[in-house]
This record gives C-alpha cells, sequence and structure tokens, in this order.
C-alpha cells in the first residue's frame, strides 16, 4: 500500500544577464535571486488499503494555496514564511546563499490532516530565480472501523472515541460511520461500549466497556476489526489492529440453541 504523496514544486524562469547597474531583465541584483512556488499533486497511495486518502476519508488534498513555506536561512534564521498569496507575481527574493524550504498543512489536530515536508542546501544565486522541489506527505495518521456480519448481526455499540496521548482533543468515531479519521501519529487510545443483543442467562442483555491504547505510525491507514464468534455456546469478540489481537468473553450465547 501507499501512503498519499504530495509534491510542492518551486518552478524558475532563468533569467536573462541584465547588463545595466549588475540587474537582469528580471529586475535581480548581483547579489539577489528569488523562489518561485507551485504545486504539483501526485495521487500515489501508500498503507491506505489500496485505495487513495480521499477515498478512505472523503477529503480532498489541499491546493498550494493553503500550504505555509518557511525559508531558513544558512546561519538557522526564518528568512520569511508565509503562502504563495503573499508574494508579488509569485516570486520570493531572496539574498543570495544557502536555505532550507519547508512546507506545511495544518497543525496536527486531531480529526484533521497533516501535510509536511523540507528540502535543505537550496542554493540562490544572485540574478537568477531558482528551482526546488520539495517532497511532502502525509504526517498524521488514519484510523477506520471494520465490523463482521455476525458482530453487527449480534451486537449494537455506541459511538466510540478517539484520543492521542498528551493531546487535549478527542474526536467521535460514529456507530454508523464508514470513512476513517485523521489522528494524530503517537499512541491511540480507543474508547467504546459493545452490547449484545442476545441475552444470558438472566435474559438481560450484557454490555462490555472497551479501551485499548494502540501504537500508530505516520503516513499509515489503520483498521481497528471487531468479529464475532459462538465457541462452544460462548459468544466472543475478537478485535484486531495490525497485529494486536485482543479477546472479550461476553458470558452469553450469541445463537442460541431452540
Amino acid at each position: 500500500m501507499k501512503f498519499y504523496k504530495l509534491t510542492l514544486c518551486a518552478l524558475a524562469l532563468m533569467g536573462a544577464v541584465a547588463c545595466n547597474d549588475g540587474d537582469d531583465i528580471n529586475g535581480h541584483n548581483s547579489d539577489q535571486g528569488a523562489l518561485v512556488f507551485d504545486l504539483n499533486s501526485n495521487q500515489d497511495v501508500e498503507v491506505v488499503t489500496r485505495a487513495s486518502i480521499s477515498s478512505v476519508t472523503g477529503y480532498t488534498a489541499p491546493t498550494k494555496d493553503a500550504f505555509t513555506f518557511i525559508v531558513t536561512d544558512d546561519d538557522g534564521y526564518e528568512a520569511w514564511s508565509g503562502k504563495i498569496a503573499d508574494l508579488t507575481d509569485g516570486k520570493l527574493p531572496l539574498k543570495a546563499g544557502t536555505y532550507s524550504v519547508e512546507a506545511v498543512y495544518n497543525e496536527g489536530n486531531m480529526g484533521s490532516p497533516v501535510f509536511e515536508g523540507e528540502v535543505k542546501n537550496v542554493t540562490i544565486n544572485g540574478g537568477k530565480d531558482t528551482s526546488v522541489v520539495v517532497p511532502v506527505s502525509l504526517s498524521n495518521s488514519i484510523v477506520k472501523f471494520e465490523f463482521d456480519e455476525m458482530f453487527a448481526g449480534y451486537y449494537s455499540w455506541s459511538d466510540f472515541t478517539l484520543s492521542s496521548v498528551g493531546g487535549s482533543k478527542t474526536i467521535t468515531y460514529g456507530a454508523n460511520q464508514t470513512q476513517g479519521v485523521f489522528v494524530n501519529s503517537a499512541a491511540l487510545t480507543v474508547k467504546g461500549t459493545l452490547t449484545s443483543q442476545a441475552q444470558d442467562e438472566n435474559y438481560t442483555s450484557k454490555s462490555v466497556d472497551f479501551e485499548k491504547t494502540f501504537s500508530i505510525s505516520a503516513g499509515k491507514c489503520y483498521t481497528l476489526k471487531f468479529k464475532a464468534s459462538n465457541i462452544g455456546n460462548a459468544g466472543t469478540i475478537t478485535i484486531e489492529f495490525g497485529d494486536v489481537e485482543e479477546e472479550i468473553n461476553m458470558d452469553i450465547e450469541i445463537n442460541p440453541e431452540e
């Protein structure tokens, strides 16, 4: 599988050499060049169940105008930060030298996507426009839920809540939701309540609170799978998350004999 990648291209038009006062026809002097930014969207996918991010989440990729660009000089000082719309003619004048160029979309909130990338050692030459390509990719993760036919037939469940370790925001995954959600790439805690439609020996439904913390990585889509079985007339729920598997014994018959 492939995770969604975008490529930010800074397209440069090489200026002709000027003949007056050290300026070229683009208005650069001998110790100043410029960057010109653009966006080229590459819709390759990785680790997203052989589908694009949009098909898994319903989210449409950001355009170049939505990104914030941060340009840092060779001494580590920020030379410029802003968006394409802030530039005159889409060009960023810079003093000749070496820079790093970073592109960022969003700030990592739960429930929203984050794209970012960086290119270092970009050389700006006096009197010229310079081309740089900044590859950016999804830097948080996607989680979706999947329920097998037996589970859906014999159990109901409340909305699940998802939170990340150290994060202040919690998001809800609705009981009828089918698309994935964006989450921070850290330890993820999932909480919910599972209720049996079948009854126990006292003719009452049984509810179990589910809470589990999983480790997740950036740029990946994870599926939390709920499966039901009836082994020896004991209803069991199996929960799978990648290589992690956990069983919950409901102590009920989900398919009792008549």
